[in-house]
């Protein structure tokens, strides 16, 4: 892989295999990544998503997700995005508006409001509110609770 002598600084994202690894570029006004196939996306900045090599991404003031492997796996198109658990969080807005993805980037739901999310036997679960009904959501996006709610508290 050879790049442009614009960048200040090359490091690579998997420390743990760096010769497989691919790489952050670093200019002053932004931060390139250069996949293993010679790919290259230029971002205005980066955050870490938790380790293991995800990489949150921003074009503006939407994020969006890299995994370890340097691919754009959830569209930069969100105002916040996380990791909980195994799975990829983005926020349309402040607090709502949210979608869970797992990490190929398949969309795996869609809520207008997210509560609690917890683990329980290695399976994470979430307290998602659509049009004003709460429910449970493992971390397949199926629905777990028979019965809609209204008000959802766990304790």
């Amino acid at each position: 892989l050879t790049l442009d002598s614009e960048y200040e600084w090359v490091d690579d994202i998997d420390v743990s295999d760096p010769e497989n690894s691919p790489w952050l570029c670093h200019s002053d006004e932004s931060v390139s990544i250069a996949d293993m196939d010679g790919n290259v996306r230029r971002y205005d900045d980066t955050g870490n998503l938790g380790g293991e090599g995800w990489l949150g991404v921003s074009s503006g003031e939407l994020w969006g997700a890299v995994n370890p492997e340097g691919v754009e796996v959830i569209p930069v198109m969100y105002k916040q995005i996380s990791k909980i658990n195994s799975r990829l969080i983005g926020w349309r807005n402040d607090d709502s508006d949210i979608d869970c993805y797992d990490e190929n980037g398949n969309l795996l739901f869609s809520a207008d409001q997210m509560g609690s999310s917890w683990q329980n036997n290695g399976k994470s679960y979430f307290q998602v509110k659509n049009d004003d009904i709460w429910e449970i959501v493992d971390e397949d996006g199926r629905t777990v609770t028979s019965k809609k709610y209204q008000l959802m508290t766990r304790f």
